[in-house]
């Protein structure tokens, strides 16, 4: 959401908003996955094993850490301060919790947790740069207006135009990891779903959770390659075991692209 909101020129506040329901929503069809699974496969239910004083324990230690996207994104929508800002908080927030409250990492350790998190931003950040550039080239030589143009040669009809952007994004994000697709697609498409009825905040999430099932699809699917990594696992055996979530989020990934008001519902009562 956040380098959309930068690509495009949107309010980070707003998109933050946007994407909530859709990320609800998401997380039901997944439970819905593994309900369905459980139930065909009959894998064995347990009691609950944590009683409520445990709970309530857990709860008050974890508290503190809690408050953190509180504060984010009170900040945010208050008006307090901007994105940018309010993540520069998170940041010092993070440190003295892990530092002074939780003591998860010594002073002397500090310089490494920096280098690292230096490192691991200037990867995307080098993206950003190189596939601005072909963003650039792309827009110099009116390749959006042409897709348009061919895209609605096919059908004038905005649900078939949207399902037709989804089948692309679809593909795009089975070869390409999240970061570049989006800067790199973002643009190109922005014009053919706005002709079709789709506001920025309502595109913003139907981008955000379509490239998202690309990080759980194969050929390239990064998410997918890190899990079976962690978990040991054959990689053939947990491809075909990941297809059922996959059709749940497409199925989310439906209702998000023809129910407006699941992405703009929020952000209305926030932003006018």
């Amino acid at each position: 959401m956040v380098l959309y909101g930068v690509t495009m020129g949107i309010s980070i506040g707003a998109l933050f908003m946007a994407g909530l329901v859709p990320g609800v929503l998401i997380g039901f069809c997944q439970m819905g996955a593994v309900y369905a699974l459980a139930k065909k496969k009959g894998w064995p239910q347990r009691e609950r094993h944590a009683s409520f004083k445990e709970v309530w324990k857990a709860f008050k230690e974890a508290f503190l850490a809690l408050l953190l996207p509180v504060f984010i994104l009170g900040a945010i929508l208050s008006g307090i301060c901007t994105a940018t800002e309010a993540g520069v908080i998170g940041v010092l927030y993070a440190l003295f919790l892990g530092g002074v409250v939780y003591k998860e990492y010594r002073l002397s350790q500090l310089y490494g947790i920096l280098l690292n998190a230096a490192i691991s931003t200037a990867i995307p950040c080098f993206v950003v740069a190189t596939t601005s550039v072909t963003a650039w080239v792309i827009a110099i030589e009116r390749f959006p207006e042409t897709l348009v143009a061919f895209l609605y040669a096919l059908s004038p009809s905005p649900f078939v135009i949207l399902l037709l952007v989804n089948i692309f994004l679809i593909i795009v994000g089975m070869f390409m990891d999240l970061v570049p697709a989006l800067i790199l697609f973002a643009p190109i498409l922005y014009p053919v779903v706005v002709k079709a009825g789709v506001t920025p905040l309502q595109f913003g999430a139907i981008l955000t959770v379509n490239l998202g099932i690309g990080l759980v699809t194969p050929p390239v699917g990064n998410c997918l390659y890190t899990a079976a990594v962690l978990a040991k696992a054959d990689l053939p055996k947990m491809i075909k075991a990941v297809l059922p979530f996959l059709f749940m989020n497409f199925i989310g990934l439906m209702l998000v692209t023809y129910v407006p008001w699941i992405s703009t519902w929020l952000p209305s009562l926030f932003f006018k």
